[in-house]
């Protein structure tokens, strides 16, 4: 068998085996949507559907690719990816961390505020943008 097999064996043990772990959290199968779809965290990240950005979450156990409204009821055991990015206002955006870092609240004049991850708020011009955490 071929690298390339194995590779997507891999993937496809770890997607069955979050899906598992979703339904013993209380997630039904017919949430899954199309970030479902995408078997690597790079396609994640540069995946996006309907209802916003997909998440790539991982466990010691699991790892795949989640919407919007599956991400947040995963077991705290999961961390996530573009957590902040999808808090809407200064207040939920305080209360999230992302990555073990808390989420940045980002104010500009020239854009509407958003809220930030740690490393993409330290990355914006201070003269445009004035970011501050909880």
């Amino acid at each position: 068998m071929g690298r390339a097999a194995v590779v997507v064996l891999f993937a496809l043990a770890a997607c069955l085996l979050a899906v598992a772990m979703g339904a013993s959290a209380g997630i039904r199968a017919r949430d899954a949507t199309k970030c479902s779809q995408q078997l690597t965290r790079n396609d994640c990240d540069n995946f996006e559907q309907d209802d916003g950005v997909c998440h790539w979450c991982a466990s010691d156990k699991a790892q795949a690719c989640y919407n919007n409204s599956i991400y947040t009821k995963l077991p705290k055991e999961f961390s996530c990816d573009h957590v902040c990015m999808v808090q809407p206002n200064k207040t939920a955006c305080f209360s999230e961390t992302e990555g073990g870092q808390p989420c940045y609240w980002c104010v500009s004049a020239a854009v509407p505020s958003s809220c930030s991850n740690a490393t993409d708020a330290k990355t914006l011009p201070p003269g445009v943008f004035d970011c501050k955490h909880a």
